[in-house]
């Protein structure tokens, strides 16, 4: 079993729901489930599929995805990852240049929710009296 199909597993055990269910809820067929858990993945899912899993699971993609890349070897498993997080891992992994703009696309997010947050701003000029 890996790491991709934990997630679901642990979604199956907090909910008491079949695999059948689960892989209906995320638009696929058992079977798909059921491959991930007995097969080694060797290629990556179709995006909809790691997408359908973090939705129907509330588990972030970002850890859908470090799952998935760990069973296809692209990054090494938690005991060779010391356990770390995707942020972590991703900060070891990936060269520094990249971790920039992913720092500053992150921030530019941010700022853009921040900013659709605000409220109007008043006007200067109150109008007629």
């Amino acid at each position: 079993m890996g790491y991709l199909y934990d997630i679901a597993q642990r979604h199956l055990d907090a909910y008491g729901v079949r695999a059948a269910a689960l892989a209906k809820r995320m638009g696929t067929a058992s079977q798909t489930l059921d491959s991930w858990k007995h097969r080694s993945l060797k290629d990556l899912p179709e995006k909809w599929l790691l997408e359908a899993l973090a939705r129907e699971t509330g588990t972030p993609y970002g850890d859908v995805l470090t799952a998935v890349l760990r069973d296809i070897d692209y990054l090494p498993g938690e005991s060779e990852g010391r356990g770390q997080r995707p942020a972590a891992i991703a900060a070891e992994t990936v060269p520094a240049d990249a971790m920039s703009d992913l720092t500053a696309e992150e921030l530019e997010r941010q700022l853009r929710t921040e900013a659709s947050q605000q409220p109007p701003p008043e006007s200067a000029d109150p109008g007629p009296h």
